[in-house]
């Protein structure tokens, strides 16, 4: 046993203490894989129960600071469902009332129900990847841990990290929680919850089993993995997920080879990435850069300036969609497996601090095959905005004019100079590229 122990010691991973002590490590820092029937020491470090060693009648020692304690010091959190346990016990603030919320405190949460792909012409193009129409819909709060920045923890506040958490529903016993490949990853993993294959220059629909309640003021990205992307021509369409949108999160893939891709359970398919938006009022406006803005602070206002009579204003489906419908304003025909560019006939000033994304309708994805390619707006950028429409099926797809085809989300960015230097920080990742995360991820389950 000393043996092991002292072999998990010298491969534990170097944050975890300090992340369990914040609420955010999940994992043993012993086997490094989730916690199998967790026991929390005294001392507040917490391990699977087969990597302690066995107690003698003189007490024992904690792998990690040494502290002594006996049999009698333990507490076992048998389950993963009493992780409340364990961030009271880690002096975390999270509040009980997150977790005992009735169902009509929940439906409070966001006015939109989860309907399914295309379930009527409002939701025909939809901004989030959607389930079936037999997806769970009631989503009782209790079963979502609390994660958001309502709920902020005071030593995340204390040791100036900022507060990334979002909640999560397991709708099933496959569903894998979403982590990070490493410390410093932009996205956490997706899988699979199922065994699916998507066709050669096809696509597919995976469940993931899961709800997620994405924090106000950011839209959840769902993004490719690299080395999927790389070695086996697997995209991922659409990809949005709103602020109020609590349904079953779906994962569409495309598969651009000639060969059939298969996807086994517990498969990572995608990244799940967070990103801070700003959702400003439409102003139309005759001159976009003479227009006197007044009191508005940034972000304020979103101008616009139409470029015919054709053109229709951006607008959002609902309080807290991330992104601003953009509609077609003329017929145009996006031939099979071809591509055509849609004109909006609008011309808008981007926020200083933000670039606008372009980005895909799931409902259109889904049901249609049509992507959008390009979709980078910078804020000095006064021409007109036009959409470029992949069309991944082999059948001509008809765009009629005011058909909303694509979506416009206000991004904060950050515009640094580049510095030449000679050597980078060193990360745990270090030079790993395409695939590295996902390796180490299926390696570590």
């Amino acid at each position: 046993m000393a043996g092991s122990l002292k072999q998990g010691v010298s491969s534990m991973n170097p944050r975890a203490p300090h992340l369990q002590k914040l609420g955010l490590e999940l994992k043993c820092p012993l086997c490094l894989e989730f916690l199998k029937r967790p026991f929390l020491l005294p001392c507040d470090h917490i391990f699977c129960n087969s990597c302690l060693p066995k107690t003698t009648e003189f007490g024992s020692e904690c792998p990690l600071c040494k502290a002594q304690y006996g049999d009698s010091d333990l507490r076992c959190l048998p389950r993963i469902e009493n992780m409340v346990t364990i961030y009271r016990s880690l002096d975390s603030a999270f509040s009980a009332k997150a977790f005992q919320m009735d169902l009509n405190q929940a439906d409070q949460l966001s006015p939109r129900s989860p309907p399914s792909f295309g379930d009527n012409k409002d939701s025909e193009n939809d901004s989030n990847d959607r389930g079936s129409d037999d997806s769970p819909q009631n989503y009782k709060a209790e079963n979502l841990l609390q994660l958001n920045s309502d709920n902020k923890i005071p030593k995340l506040q204390q040791n100036n990290i900022p507060s990334s958490l979002f909640r999560v529903k397991m709708l099933s016993e496959n569903a894998v929680l979403p982590s990070r490949g490493s410390p410093l990853s932009a996205g956490c993993d997706l899988s699979s919850v199922s065994a699916a294959k998507v066709p050669a220059r096809g696509k597919a629909l995976i469940p993931t089993d899961l709800s997620i309640a994405i924090p106000e003021g950011t839209y959840a990205r769902i993004a490719p993995r690299s080395g999927l992307t790389w070695k086996h021509s697997i995209d991922v369409g659409a990809g949005v997920i709103d602020a109020d949108y609590r349904g079953p999160v779906g994962v569409i893939l495309f598969n651009h080879s000639d060969l059939d891709f298969e996807v086994k359970v517990d498969d990572i398919i995608a990244l799940l990435i967070i990103q801070k938006i700003v959702t400003p009022n439409v102003m139309e406006v005759e001159d976009l850069d003479a227009t006197v803005r007044g009191a508005g602070g940034f972000g304020n206002s979103l101008r616009v300036k139409r470029l015919s009579e054709n053109a229709v204003l951006p607008s959002r489906g609902s309080p807290l969609s991330a992104g601003y419908d953009l509609s077609s304003a003329s017929a145009t025909k996006v031939p099979a497996r071809g591509i055509a560019l849609i004109p909006t006939d609008l011309s808008i000033a981007i926020p200083e601090g933000t670039y606008a994304r372009i980005a895909p309708r799931s409902g259109l994805t889904w049901k249609h095959s049509i992507d959008v390619g390009g979709g980078v707006i910078d804020a000095d950028y006064r021409g007109p905005v036009r959409v470029i429409l992949f069309n991944h099926s082999d059948v001509d797809f008809e765009v009629k004019v005011g058909d909303r085809i694509a979506q416009l989300i206000i991004q904060k960015i950050e515009t640094d100079n580049a510095v030449k230097v000679k050597d980078l920080d060193a990360t745990v990742r270090g030079a790993g590229g395409f695939g590295s995360t996902g390796v180490r991820a299926c390696c570590a389950s």
